[in-house]
């Protein structure tokens, strides 16, 4: 991974600095994301080197069959991917090939919907939990207009 980053060129380039980097395994997917600094816009460059980055991590995964990864795909995060129309084809060519990203806000209205569910579902099952009670209490449900903290499971 660290290889990969100073091939890419992501590890000089200034703009990045901030960001947060995870490679993350589960059997035969190895998953890598890329979490720009929050307020930075994400550019050309910005996408042809996270590119870059997945692509070289993709060869060195596949010459070493013995890794057991089948599947490597990428995740990018950054703000305002939405402000450069002209990069617009360059995000639905990176989604068909394994590359897919967010903006920070999307991504943490995402997590946030199924951390409720979550806990939504875990305090419907143990009804009588009164920890769960209270916590699910607290946490506004739009489908639940009563605001009685019951949620249907």
């Amino acid at each position: 991974v660290e290889d990969a980053l100073q091939e890419s060129g992501i590890k000089d380039d200034v703009e990045w600095n901030g960001r947060v980097d995870l490679v993350l395994s589960s059997g035969t997917q190895l998953l890598i994301l890329e979490f720009m600094r929050p307020g930075l816009t994400v550019d050309r460059t910005h996408i042809n080197r996270f590119q870059q980055y997945v692509d070289i991590l993709r060869t060195r995964v596949v010459a070493n069959t013995g890794l057991g990864f089948r599947e490597v795909s990428g995740l990018l995060v950054a703000e305002k991917l939405h402000r450069r129309p002209e990069d617009l084809r360059a995000f639905e060519r990176m989604a068909n090939d394994g590359m897919h990203c967010f903006e920070w806000r999307v991504l943490l209205d995402r997590a946030e919907a199924q951390w409720k569910e979550f806990l939504f579902a875990l305090a419907d099952r143990a009804p009588d939990d009164d920890r769960l009670k209270a916590l699910a209490a607290e946490v506004p449900d739009s489908d639940d207009a009563g605001g009685d903290g019951s949620h249907a499971g």
